[in-house]
């Protein structure tokens, strides 16, 4: 397994260990503890991998966010029930009157595109607030965890393009 160092049998009850390691060339860890090279590397990749998800996370907030300020997703509260009530739901014969004997739903016109209607003003709008808040938390991660500045600068451009007044930097720093 190992070699001895010192064949004095006086220096195994010290701090240092008498035996010299078989084990791959190993780096020092900052609390002095030794690391094997590809351990480290380890390391390195399951953060990579973790920040990367935290990016997918984010970019998928960011488009959940978006098509709703867009008008194209209803928000969980204007979301309907497609179950139709028992009552409705006919058997055999009656099932050609189900239409007939449903209740009458009125459809809503489609939601405005807050990106056009409040142009350089979509802070005005609560939908408007969550897509702005959301962008801004992905391009911080951009820069943070992944060390793309250029990106990141890209959606803090944009976030000043979609709210001219920069309520949402104002807002952190308060």
């Amino acid at each position: 397994m190992g070699k001895h160092r010192n064949s004095s049998s006086n220096q195994r009850g010290s701090d240092k260990s008498s035996y010299q390691h078989a084990a791959p060339k190993t780096t020092k860890h900052s609390k002095g503890h030794a690391l094997s090279n590809p351990a480290r590397e380890s390391d390195e990749r399951r953060i990579f991998l973790r920040n990367k998800i935290e990016i997918k996370r984010l970019v998928t907030n960011v488009q959940k966010k978006k098509a709703i300020a867009q008008g194209e997703v209803p928000t969980s509260s204007e979301k309907k029930d497609d179950k139709k009530d028992d009552l409705y739901q006919l058997k055999g014969a009656a099932r050609p009157a189900a239409e007939h004997y449903a209740p009458k739903v009125e459809e809503e016109p489609p939601k405005p595109d807050l990106f056009v209607e409040l142009k350089g003003r979509l802070w005005e709008a609560t939908e408007g607030q969550d897509y702005l808040t959301a962008v801004f938390e992905y391009a911080t991660a951009l820069h943070n965890l992944m060390n793309k500045s250029k990106d990141a600068i890209v959606l803090f451009e944009e976030i000043l393009d979609h709210d001219k007044e920069d309520h949402l930097v104002s807002e952190i720093i308060l």
